[in-house]
This record gives structure tokens, C-alpha cells and sequence, in this order.
């Protein structure tokens, strides 16, 4: 998680605060919808940090060494990342 559990809170507060504000939806109990937008940022992020994981270990991998920031890595690091992205929705 690279986010500290204030600001998830604090980010699933400003959805709520829209959702209400624009009469979306009425809510029967404000703070489980709260706690369902914290848990569902949470949920978001594992699955952010996960696919980092493995595309790190795919990257690492490599039989010769590409250096973390420079270019190429960078090019891979995207590429690999919305592949398994991709490859994770898909099977939703």
C-alpha cells in the first residue's frame, strides 16, 4: 500500500461527499458507505502492488540486467504492467 490509511480515508470521504452532492444515490448508513469506498481503494491498491510485484520479478528476470529508471526499464515496466492489468480484468 503506498498510501497512508488517513488518505484513503480522506479520498473515500470526497467520493461519498460527490455522490451525495450530486443526488446520485441516498444513503441509508453513510459510514458503511464510507467504509466500502475505504475497503474498495484498498482492494484497487493490492491489486496495484501485486501486478507491480510480478512485473518487477518478469523485468528481474531478464538473463542480462536492465537498470531500474533507465529508459528501457521504463518502456518494459508500462508495457509488462497494462498486459497484467489487462490479463487480471479479463478474468474478472
Amino acid at each position: 500500500m503506498r498510501l497512508k490509511e488517513e488518505k484513503i480515508f480522506h479520498i473515500a470521504n470526497l467520493i461519498a461527499n460527490q455522490i451525495k452532492a450530486q443526488g446520485l444515490v441516498e444513503f441509508i448508513d453513510e459510514t458503511a458507505v464510507r467504509k466500502e469506498l475505504k475497503g474498495a481503494i484498498l482492494d484497487s491498491l493490492k491489486v496495484d502492488d501485486e501486478v507491480d510485484a510480478k512485473v518487477r520479478a518478469k523485468i528481474g528476470s531478464y538473463s542480462r540486467k536492465i537498470v531500474e529508471g533507465s529508459g528501457e526499464w521504463e518502456v518494459l515496466y508500462r508495457k509488462f504492467f497494462v498486459e497484467e492489468m489487462a490479463r487480471i480484468r479479463g478474468r474478472k
